[in-house]
């Protein structure tokens, strides 16, 4: 009966080493896993913040295209500059974001120069000066 107690408890030894055994390599693979799920998790993060400052990028060019802001710069180039600053200088976008948001239209796309001239054929001092003529 002995030898029979003594090949049961080397059985449920075995048994017990196989389980923890079973138990570490689970663990060691949802380890693996989790590490991976990570890494994609913050390769993603980093490609949404990219994809989130070039459309924020595309749309303070836009803004400043069509309130008369630096029109000479290609659109794409604008782009590319203002993305980059927003990498750089998150603060320093922010700013120039809101500082374009405050900016009125374009005044000079509708505005048109009349000019008013008198009886002796000549315009006013004040309208000259307010067109440049005089300073």
């Amino acid at each position: 009966m002995a030898t029979a107690a003594k090949a049961k408890n080397v059985f449920d030894n075995v048994k017990v080493a196989q389980v923890l055994r079973d138990g570490a390599i689970a663990l060691h693979r949802t380890t693996v896993e989790r590490d991976a799920l990570a890494a994609d998790n913050a390769k993603l993060a980093a490609d949404n913040n990219t994809l989130r400052l070039r459309m924020e990028a595309e749309k303070v060019a836009m803004d400043m295209h069509d309130k008369g802001m630096h029109t000479d710069v290609p659109f794409e180039a604008l782009v590319e500059h203002l993305e980059k600053r927003a990498h750089v200088d998150p603060q320093g976008f922010a700013v120039l974001r809101e500082a374009v948001n405050l900016t009125g239209p374009d005044m000079m796309k509708a505005a048109s120069v009349a000019t008013n001239v008198n009886a002796s054929g000549t315009s006013t001092d004040f309208e000259r000066y307010i067109l440049g003529d005089i300073e």
